[in-house]
C-alpha cells in the first residue's frame, strides 16, 4: 500500500482505508476537510456517506 502522510523525520506513515467505494461515476470523488483535531470525509454512494478520524495530538 502506498504511504500518504509525511512526518517530520521524512518517512511516511502507512495508508489508512477509511471506506470502500464503487467505481460508478455516480459515486463522485471523496471529499475531506480538517476541522479542529479531526478529519471529516464525505462521499456519495447509497446517499451521502460520512466518516471522521481523530488526529493525533
Amino acid at each position: 500500500m502506498n504511504s500518504l502522510i509525511n512526518r517530520d523525520d521524512g518517512k511516511s506513515n502507512p495508508s489508512i482505508i477509511v471506506s470502500t467505494t464503487g467505481t460508478a461515476r455516480s459515486n463522485g470523488f471523496p471529499q475531506l476537510i480538517r476541522s479542529a483535531n479531526e478529519i471529516i470525509f464525505a462521499w456519495t454512494g447509497a446517499g451521502v456517506l460520512t466518516a471522521s478520524m481523530a488526529l493525533p495530538r
